[in-house]
């Protein structure tokens, strides 16, 4: 049977048979709004700020960032937002071996070697 886009859209139990995270988002992108404005508030200390000081500022996005990168990407922004965080917004790049995005990257593409 081909599914057209008519059949599709009138075929309301096919609808509900989405699962919610094709409806609802996958939390990625509310985990993502949480990093933005922590990050903001990160930036905003002061320069002379302790190391021991960031480290205690910064721990509750460190677990905030592993949460975001465990969870499958669903769209693709929620991979673009895993790139940004992962890629220390463009600043730096991960390992290709052991960088958990590549990771899901070639995990995503079929991508194996």
């Amino acid at each position: 049977m081909i599914l057209t886009r008519r059949a599709l859209l009138t075929t309301a139990p096919a609808a509900a048979a989405l699962p919610a995270y094709a409806v609802e988002g996958s939390g990625i992108m509310t985990l993502f709004r949480q990093w933005l404005a922590m990050t903001d508030k990160l930036e905003r200390l002061p320069v002379n700020t302790s190391d021991a000081d960031l480290d205690r500022a910064y721990a509750p996005r460190d677990r905030l960032e592993e949460r975001l990168m465990a969870l499958p990407s669903i769209t693709a922004a929620d991979f673009a937002a895993k790139i940004i965080i992962d890629s220390a917004q463009g600043a730096v790049f991960s390992d290709w071996e052991t960088g958990a995005i590549w990771s899901e990257a070639r995990r995503l593409t079929c991508h194996i070697g």
